[in-house]
């Protein structure tokens, strides 16, 4: 005979039916209702198994409230179904710990909503498959947020796709491990936001990526900050 618990969690019943028979058939509606604290108990099988629709129910509320080793079961499919609106709620503990392929996913409108203290936790293989297109989202606090050892990673399309307001946050330990690759791509726009300080610690070899219309577009405070020792 087949046993199966049940317990009861803020009024919501949860059990450990299979998951096939359970996580698989939430819709969005029965998603939006379960109270923040049942949200505590999903294990990665179970996150893994959730319809992709049921996941626009998701509150910023809920997010919170998800343990970090429910996140490893996230698909691609499942983060692009996600209301930016809940994007609000990731913690970095849980961003850390997001399987890179369900960086696929993103979309500007939900990049944008992230808090900058989630973007601490972004780590470089997740980095390296954020879409291009997700990262014209990105707000100068986030840009701010992110770790060094994440942007070793960056890639000329993303790059390219950065919106220039985005680089005013931009910091010293950041900017000196940005690839030269990247940089090749670098617009006036984007350097007329630059901070004067970050490019105090620019190298030589992504000094020499910078296009000449870029170097012609710089300011007299970002030419004074540049070490000329290193540049000539």
């Amino acid at each position: 005979r087949r046993h199966t618990r049940l317990r009861t969690v803020t009024g919501v019943q949860t059990c450990a039916l299979p998951i096939s028979t359970a996580m698989a058939g939430f819709r969005p509606d029965q998603m939006a209702q379960l109270p923040p604290t049942a949200m505590a108990g999903f294990r990665p099988d179970q996150m893994a198994q959730l319809p992709p629709t049921a996941m626009a129910g998701f509150r910023p509320d809920q997010m919170a409230q998800l343990p970090p080793a429910a996140m490893v079961g996230f698909k691609p499919d499942q983060m692009a179904a996600l209301p930016p609106s809940a994007m609000a709620g990731f913690k970095p503990d849980q961003f850390a710990v997001l399987p890179p392929n369900a960086f696929n996913g993103f979309k500007p409108d939900q990049f944008s909503e992230l808090p900058p203290a989630a973007m601490t936790g972004m780590q470089l293989n997740q980095f390296k498959v954020l879409p291009p297109a997700a990262i014209t989202g990105m707000q100068p606090d986030q840009f701010a947020a992110l770790p060094p050892t994440a942007m070793i990673g960056f890639k000329p399309a993303q790059f390219a796709a950065l919106p220039p307001d985005a680089l005013s946050g931009i910091q010293k330990d950041q900017f000196k491990v940005i690839p030269a690759s990247a940089m090749k791509v670098f617009t006036p726009f984007q350097m007329d936001s630059m901070p004067p300080t970050a490019l105090a610690v620019i190298s030589p070899l992504q000094f020499k990526s910078l296009s000449p219309e870029v170097i012609a577009s710089m300011s007299p405070e970002q030419r004074e900050a540049l070490r000329s020792e290193e540049h000539t």
